[in-house]
């Protein structure tokens, strides 16, 4: 407080009773983003599950803040019930990007790259380990060549096809049938 007013500190300390909550959250969010579980987080949300616990964390010191103004404590203190808050908050925030990921891939334009993408698989699934030419796959998919070399493009970015030479042209093979080094 000055004579004209509240002024803005140059430097606020916490006091933080729930770091290891947060520290926990941000593990679970973690664990949620591994490429290695049964059912694989959408690339798409893992910048939002990456900093979720940062956002938490960020509500529970304003909520601390606000309830620090009414005392005479030298510093704000997170409380558990801070952290609660806060984690709750940002449990909505990760719902609704959830919710409008799941909208976007129901609009008819995601529908359709999508319905694209497994009919593109199920060819190169067909052809086995010889795998198949790209414009063998859209003759037969009866679709422009762009769209088909798009969808084929990002499945190997996904780690799915495998690109190959078939002669002078241009072809791909189902991860499926590659041969594991490791085993």
């Amino acid at each position: 407080m000055t004579k004209m007013g509240l002024a803005a500190p140059g430097s606020l300390k916490l006091n933080v009773q729930c770091w290891e909550a947060c520290q926990s959250y941000s593990q679970a969010l973690r664990e949620m983003c591994n490429p290695h579980r049964d059912i694989e987080l959408d690339e798409r949300l893992k910048g939002v599950y990456g900093r979720m616990h940062v956002q938490a964390f960020k509500l529970a010191a304003l909520l601390a803040a606000l309830d620090w103004l009414d005392t005479e404590e030298p510093v704000p203190t997170v409380t558990e019930e801070h952290w609660i808050s806060g984690k709750a908050i940002a449990e909505m925030w990760r719902g609704s990007a959830e919710r409008l990921l799941y909208q976007m891939d129901r609009s008819g334009e995601a529908q359709h790259e999508h319905l694209l993408q497994q009919r593109i698989l199920e060819m190169f699934r067909r052809a086995g380990q010889q795998g198949e030419k790209l414009y063998v796959v859209y003759k037969n998919l009866h679709v422009p060549a762009r769209q088909a070399r798009q969808a084929t493009e990002e499945l190997v970015r996904a780690g799915i096809l495998i690109p190959m030479r078939l002669g002078q042209a241009e072809g791909y093979m189902h991860k499926d049938f590659v041969e594991d080094p490791s085993q």
